[in-house]
């Protein structure tokens, strides 16, 4: 690949990494992936990225480089105001920021502040303070102590301070959109720690999100066991909240350097849960968080989060880290050995002790990547979590991939005669077990791991799945269902409505089996708990969309489990689907029909099969316009299905009221006689009630016949569905849904709505 393949490979990176403007960054990124296509540059660049691996000596793996500078800054961007809002107190200068003490309301920051050699002494806070996108420098000190209030939009750079640069001790309530740079010697980047104790009514609620941590974080000296060293939070101390409590850190980061005598996290350092006599449920949640800072830790280290310490727990509570990723080393020096000695790329412990069986305690891991090394040469260390010392409780680790170095994938199992603790691992993977391209092929090999997201691939991450970010995932699954269109307009224009309708009965049949557990040939539904339960054990289930018996029409072929393989043709002519095949294990299907590797399975999930069912409504849609150019449900096909866009047209242009949502339902009404109805639950439907000139569904009103209404719609692509009773019938096109309440033959009632066809 030559110079100009590279500097797109690097324009391409940058934007799917997140910098710039969003929408600037989206306009570009189809810009350069659309004339990568045209030029060819994306073919052959495995060999320009190892070439500059090869270059790089703070690589990864031989496979995988993450320039952590490519994200630093990813902060929600805004403009400051530069008028004060009504009801906030402004803080203009050094000496304003005094006012905070006096806790009184709202606050915001009308311009940077530089607070070196300004001896501030931290503040209690209670109160809302806006940084409005402004920056405080040179901190000496932490901004506040106890905190119970919420702060957002803040920058806090060149910091050099014990402690924390923004929170010493957040008893409640929320920071957003901050972050901070310097030096910190303490046990967290931006919050010291979190400590439910000074919290006594009404429950307490904590949220940390969209922030980042970019300043060396670095406590030496300490011995106490229970004060971890996190990026974002050094610890989060459960024990003596006074009430139910939750705990939400998202979408947060963490650059720098995090180093500390104990335990150390990139994102926080330590879940404590260590009391007898408070036993309040909670909910405690990291979510869409990443680590690019190198971590290390005396006795515990991780990449996320470096422990969980969960004894005495109390009522119910569930722990989730989910779509996290590691990027930065994770080691143990060595040194003494210590009490624990344990590191992992996610998690450096779990350790659960000394619960109570009338007590429920869950610790979930899921949909995370460790991409880097590993190091502990004195205990455990492991891809994903380091040691789980389970005495009581679940941990479950699923969906999570490891394409670093560590010394085990998931690290070693240490368990007491305490309590009775169960351990699950569901699909996890890493280049030990899976081959580097089998990997890369997320959708065949990995088809549980939902893509595009959180679960996405660019070329950046040399074709790796990865957790997307949250400010990376719209624009992702625009470009997504962009391509997926594109490729939807392609069958339409090459394949005849015979196809079409063909693969859309496919479609119905792998909705069946890999969403509900049931198989066409099961028509009444009699061994579904049968079919369910084997799906539950293995949801290993492939499809090929093929012409088996080479007579010109393509059948549906699965195989499910590696031991049942099935082949399904649609009739046309009788509008069935019927199994013309079955084999029982690989062997006998190599014998009927040659080598399984010979046909190109996809995972049977929605993601890989959902293009038969766009191209079918594209072709069908295109045929409705001809005849309905205006025309609800028209209107609701051409907008992908949105119901907000057929609100907006019944007011604007047809004049009607809507009222507001009650009960889940609005009224639609014209000269104060109720039209149609809106009803919000489960996605949302439209119930049209009476008929009314110049309104039609695909051309059906109410008070047609049932047979006059069924020919028209027929017409146009719509199709029966599997249920229905004496009363109401429906049909569908595609997820398109249309049901009819049926009064002696007429209809009475038109309800529109979306969905698959659930079995069962």
């Amino acid at each position: 690949m030559g110079d100009k393949g590279i500097v797109l490979l690097l324009l391409i990176a940058m934007l799917l990494t997140g910098c710039g403007t969003k929408q600037d960054d989206y306009a570009k990124l189809k810009e350069a992936l659309e004339q990568a296509e045209k030029t060819g540059e994306m073919q052959g660049q495995t060999q320009g990225q190892t070439q500059m691996q090869a270059a790089d000596p703070n690589r990864l793996t031989d496979e995988f480089v993450m320039d952590k500078e490519t994200r630093v800054g990813f902060m929600l961007k805004g403009q400051p105001v530069s008028d004060v809002p009504k009801g906030y107190t402004a803080i203009n200068t050094v000496e304003d920021l005094k006012l905070l003490s006096e806790d009184k309301g709202k606050y915001i920051l009308m311009n940077d502040l530089d607070m070196t050699g300004m001896g501030w002494k931290s503040v209690d806070f209670n109160a809302s303070l806006n940084g409005n996108y402004h920056v405080i420098s040179g901190l000496e000190h932490p901004l506040f102590d106890l905190f119970t209030g919420t702060v957002e939009n803040l920058g806090l750079e060149n910091v050099d301070l014990a402690g924390a640069a923004l929170v010493e001790v957040m008893c409640g309530s929320q920071v957003s959109n901050c972050y901070v740079t310097g030096k910190v010697s303490g046990n967290g980047g931006l919050i010291d720690r979190v400590d439910l104790a000074y919290f006594n009514k009404g429950g307490a609620s904590i949220s940390i999100g969209n922030c980042y941590n970019a300043a060396e974080v670095v406590r030496k000296g300490d011995s106490d066991n229970f004060k971890g060293i996190g990026g974002i939070v050094g610890s989060i101390d459960l024990s003596d909240a006074q009430e139910n409590f939750a705990v939400s850190i998202y979408s947060c980061e963490n650059y720098g350097k995090i180093e500390g005598d104990i335990t150390s996290g990139g994102i926080v350092g330590t879940f404590i849960k260590n009391n007898y006599y408070y036993q309040w449920a909670g909910d405690c949640t990291i979510r869409n968080c990443f680590n690019y800072g190198e971590i290390l830790g005396d006795e515990i280290a991780g990449g996320i989060i470096g422990s969980y310490d969960l004894s005495y727990e109390g009522e119910k509570t569930t722990y989730i880290l989910e779509d996290c990723a590691n990027y930065g080393s994770v080691t143990l020096p060595a040194s003494e050995a210590g009490f624990y000695d344990s590191c992992g790329g996610i998690c450096g412990s779990v350790m659960t002790g000394w619960i109570d069986h009338n007590y429920i305690l869950e610790v979930w891991i899921r949909d995370c990547l460790n991409a880097a090394m590993v190091k502990n040469t004195k205990g455990n260390g492991g891809e994903i979590c380091g040691e789980r010392a389970m005495n009581g409780g679940t941990l479950t680790i699923e969906r999570c991939l490891g394409i670093g170095d560590g010394r085990e994938a998931l690290g070693a199992t240490t368990t007491a005669n305490l309590g009775t603790p169960e351990y699950n691992c569901k699909d996890y993977h890493s280049t030990a077990d899976m081959s580097i391209a089998e990997m890369k092929d997320i959708q065949k090999n990995l088809p549980s791991f939902s893509y595009p997201y959180p679960w996405g691939i660019d070329q950046y991450f040399c074709g790796f799945p990865h957790p997307y970010a949250d400010d990376e995932s719209l624009q992702v699954q625009q470009y997504a269902g962009e391509q997926k269109s594109q490729e939807a307009e392609k069958l339409v224009q090459s394949m005849d409505v015979e196809a079409l309708i063909v693969n859309q009965q496919y479609v119905e049949a792998l909705d069946g089996i890999s969403m509900g557990g049931y198989w066409p040939e099961d028509e009444k539904q009699e061994n579904y708990c049968e079919y369910l339960t084997a799906w539950s054990n293995n949801p290993q289930t492939y499809f090929a969309i093929r012409d088996m018996d080479q007579d010109g029409q393509n059948e549906l072929v699965v195989r499910s489990m590696d031991f049942y393989y099935a082949i399904y043709k649609y009739d046309l002519t009788a509008q069935k689907l019927n199994k013309i095949y079955t084999g029982e294990g690989t062997e006998q299907w190599e014998k009927d029909y040659g080598s399984v590797d010979s046909i190109e399975w996809m995972a049977a999930s929605y993601s890989n099969y959902d293009v038969y069912q766009e191209a079918y409504m594209k072709h069908y849609a295109s045929v409705l316009k001809q005849d309905f150019a205006r025309d609800l449900g028209v209107l609701y096909l051409d907008t992908d299905q949105n119901l907000d866009s057929v609100l907006e047209a019944l007011q604007n242009d047809y004049g009607f009221e809507v009222s507001e949502q009650e009960n889940d339902y609005s009224c639609i009404s014209k000269g104060g006689e109720q039209i149609m109805e809106v009803f919000w639950e489960d996605g949302g439907g439209l119930g049209y009630l009476q008929k009314t000139d110049g309104v039609t569904l695909f051309g059906i009103t109410p008070g047609m016949s049932e047979d006059e209404a069924v020919r028209i719609i027929e017409k146009y692509g719509f199709y029966k569905g599997k249920h229905y009773s004496e009363y109401t019938t429906y049909y569908k096109m595609g997820s398109c849904m249309l049901y009819f309440r049926i009064e002696n033959g007429t209809i009475s009632q038109i309800s529109l709505t979306s969905g698959t066809e659930y079995t069962g």
